[in-house]
């Protein structure tokens, strides 16, 4: 499989932005499949939890006219390993390149939200699907809004399921040229109006948090995340996104509790380039900014525990851009158990233990004094937890420490090992009777150096101790 490695916010995102947060990682994992929709953008997806399939409808394809792209009315399910095209029936939606999908888990339909005919056309219908066919609903419709340029019209509006209320739910904006949000509900025969207006504001994107019991929706127009938290919409406690947010894209992760989003931003000028952070009410996490992985729709797959997005066409086109990818989140390593400091005389073994956390796989690098160790005659497991040397020498003396890796970060903790020949008690590389006198010295005062035979006292079998070893030399 082909791993994009995430590289973690740049300065110029974060200048741009003006944001700070806290750092996280994780990866993008192309899913390489069999089978596969043909490039496009403006599609949908949403989880079918009662047939454990990711479903794909609709967007528009590439053609000779970039103003007047291609629209498609198909339906795909991913089943985490290939993409299957399921046969149209007579009820297939009309091909659209605007549209939203949600799985009611009450009714276990998906539904589909449709624009007729073009994203200008204010008409939408409602249609469900059960696994079989699409069946059409509902003629009337929250008006589902866009606002179109020539590579991408960038949705405005979303559709999910709202464990709260146990209904799906959409976020509208009223259509091109002005601002404001509503929330309508789907009780599985007709739509209603369940607030008031959010004025000033276009929630391009929402998602319903089952954790905290709030929806979190990002303003497209500043960057602001607003919840909703069944009474009223308020600001949430995070610093602004962005000055300008276009095609965010956003999932709920209920294994971590965040919320995933992903777009472009805009900072009165050109694009700073692709996101993506996650919020889980307390902290905006920075995850990536590359542009290797294109932008499209993301949903969790409950059944296989990841995060699925099918990306589009990229912005200007150039790409391949009908590729699968599944996000992973990361978790940086951190230590346990620390090594500890050792103290040995030639010709002694000595063991340096760690013990570390994250996500899997752990890599471990041990070095002496910022130089890597290889294993060799004298050590082992220096790509381990676990590294001893054996028959130390005095030059073995020195500070090591141990590197933890994985995809997300590299942390390390180091401890000093002292290697000395115990006769040269002053430490000047030779013996004499300058480390008689600096014995005696210790002795006399109590100091914890003279307790040569380590029994935990000071006395006069530290003095035998101290003459067996200075008479035999180093």
């Amino acid at each position: 499989m082909k791993r994009v490695e995430i590289v973690q916010a740049t300065a110029l995102l974060l200048a741009a932005s003006s944001l700070t947060v806290a750092q996280n990682c994780g990866i993008w994992v192309q899913r390489h499949t069999a089978n596969a929709p043909s490039r496009r953008n403006g599609h949908s997806m949403c989880y079918d939890m009662a047939r454990q399939r990711v479903l794909l409808f609709g967007g528009y394809g590439e053609s000779s006219s970039p103003s007047y792209p291609i629209p498609s009315n198909e339906t795909w399910e991913f089943d985490g390993t290939d993409w299957t095209l399921l046969p149209p029936t007579s009820s297939t939606p009309n091909p659209t390149r605007v549209s939203l999908m949600a799985f009611d888990l009450v009714r276990n339909r998906t539904v589909l939200l449709s624009r007729r005919h073009d994203w200008y056309d204010s008409f939408t219908d409602t249609y469900e699907w059960n696994g079989v066919s699409w069946n059409l609903r509902s003629a009337t419709a929250p008006p589902i809004s866009s606002i179109f340029s020539i590579h991408v019209p960038d949705i405005v509006g979303s559709l999910f399921f709202h464990g709260g209320r146990q209904r799906v739910v959409t976020l509208t904006n009223p259509l091109a040229g002005a601002s404001g949000t509503d929330i309508w509900m789907w009780n599985g025969f007709s739509w209603t109006n369940h607030d008031a207006t959010l004025e000033n504001t276009v929630l391009k994107s929402a998602v319903y948090d089952s954790h905290r019991g709030v929806i979190v929706a990002v303003d497209r127009l500043n960057g602001r995340i607003w919840e909703h938290d069944g009474t009223a919409w308020h600001h949430a406690d995070a610093p602004r996104l962005g000055q300008f947010v276009l095609n965010p894209q956003m999932v709920f992760q209920p294994n971590t509790g965040r919320t995933l989003l992903r777009g472009f931003l805009q900072n009165a000028g050109p694009y700073v380039g692709a996101f993506m952070f996650s919020w889980d009410g307390e902290e905006v996490r920075v995850l990536d900014n590359s542009y290797e992985v294109r932008v499209g729709p993301m949903v969790f797959d409950v059944h296989r525990a990841e995060v699925v997005m099918f990306s589009g066409i990229y912005y200007g086109g150039g790409g391949q851009g009908n590729e699968t990818w599944v996000w992973r989140d990361s978790t940086a390593p951190s230590f346990s158990r620390h090594p500890d400091h050792e103290a040995r005389v030639p010709g002694e073994s000595v063991s340096f233990h760690v013990q570390a956390t994250g996500s899997t796989p752990l890599r471990y690098q041990w070095r002496k004094d910022g130089q890597p160790i290889s294993d060799g005659p004298r050590h082992e497991g220096t790509q381990t937890a676990d590294m001893t040397i054996i028959d130390m020498q005095i030059d073995d003396a020195g500070w090591y420490d141990c590197i933890v890796m994985n995809d997300c970060q590299n942390v390390s903790d180091a401890a000093y090992l002292d290697v000395a020949c115990e006769a040269d008690f002053n430490r000047d590389g030779g013996v004499d009777g300058g480390d008689v006198n600096s014995f005696f010295a210790a002795w006399e005062s109590g100091d914890f150096s003279a307790d040569r035979n380590q029994d935990g006292g000071i006395d006069g079998l530290d003095v035998e101790s101290f003459f067996d070893r200075w008479e035999l030399g180093c």
